[in-house]
C-alpha cells in the first residue's frame, strides 16, 4: 500500500493507535476496538486525499513546466529529462491504483449465484 510508504500517513496512524490504546481500555475492549478502526479509517482517508491532491498539482505543474519546455525547444535538457521522469512516475502511480481498484475482473467467479443463473436462463 502506498499509505504505508508516505512518513506523515505512517507517524498519523501510529499516533492514532497510540490515543486509543495508552491506557489500554481495562472495559469495552470491543467498543474502544471498534473506535480505534474507526479512526485509522478516518485518517487514512483524509491522508490519502491530500496525498492525492498534492500529487495531482504536482501532475499539473509538471504538465506546464514541460510545456513550456517543449514551446522554448528545451525539452531534451538534463533538468527536464528528469521531470518528464517524474511526470511518468506520477502517471504510472495514478494507473496502477486503477488496476487495483477494477482488480475484481480479473477474480475467476467461484459458483454462479441463484440469481444469475435465473437471468442466464430467461
Amino acid at each position: 500500500n502506498s499509505l504505508l510508504e508516505n512518513e506523515d500517513f505512517v507517524q498519523a496512524a501510529t499516533n492514532t493507535i497510540t490515543l486509543y490504546t495508552q491506557p489500554l481500555p481495562s472495559n469495552n475492549t470491543r467498543e474502544s476496538w471498534d473506535m480505534m478502526k474507526d479512526a485509522i479509517k478516518t485518517v487514512s482517508i483524509i491522508m490519502a486525499k491530500r496525498i492525492n491532491t498534492r500529487r495531482r498539482h504536482r501532475e499539473h505543474s509538471l504538465e506546464q513546466t514541460l510545456k513550456i519546455a517543449e514551446e522554448e525547444g528545451t525539452l531534451q535538457e538534463p533538468q527536464n529529462l528528469e521531470l518528464q521522469t517524474e511526470l511518468e512516475e506520477i502517471r504510472q502511480h495514478r494507473y496502477r491504483g486503477a488496476q487495483i481498484r477494477t482488480r475484481f475482473a480479473d477474480i475467476p467467479d467461484e459458483k454462479p449465484k441463484q440469481q444469475r443463473r435465473s437471468l442466464e436462463h430467461s
